[in-house]
């Protein structure tokens, strides 16, 4: 499976969690408006972009050892592309309007967060959509029945 070679997706989130903190700065601080959410939520975001970068190095090993590449890929494809998407939503809540900014001189690093914003919906279609990946998981992984 081609998640093998996406090992790297739990840093990806990480990198963008720390330039979000980076640019987010004080309204990150507990007593803000909205600050003690954002934390949670912010906290939330670095547990799932970790916890898939652990099960990531956990199949990863298994692989290596000889074990073929199962119908696990969609646990990691459907955990990453929640992940992503809660992320995502997470940058264009904590920055506020000018997140939605894509372009000029009021647009928060050149409309990045935007486009992030926008891309991460993608992720649910590009690794094949969610639904198909939870009916994979419930038949192949938890052995749930069929409706």
């Amino acid at each position: 499976e081609r998640s093998v070679l996406n090992a790297g997706r739990h840093l990806v989130m990480d990198q963008f969690l720390r330039r979000l903190v980076a640019e987010a700065g004080d309204r990150l601080a507990p007593d803000g408006a909205n600050g003690a959410l954002f934390l949670e939520r912010l906290g939330r975001a670095y547990a799932a972009a970790w916890g898939l970068g652990y099960l990531q190095y956990y199949y990863a090993s298994r692989w290596a050892q000889g074990a073929p590449p199962g119908s696990e890929s969609s646990l990691l494809r459907l955990t990453w592309a929640l992940a992503y998407q809660e992320t995502a939503e997470l940058a264009v809540d904590v920055l506020g309007p000018r997140a939605q900014i894509a372009y000029g001189p009021d647009a928060i690093d050149d409309g990045e967060w935007l486009f992030q914003y926008y891309s991460s919906r993608s992720r649910g279609i590009s690794s094949g959509t969610l639904e198909i990946q939870r009916n994979v998981i419930a038949d192949r992984i938890l052995g749930l029945p069929r409706r």
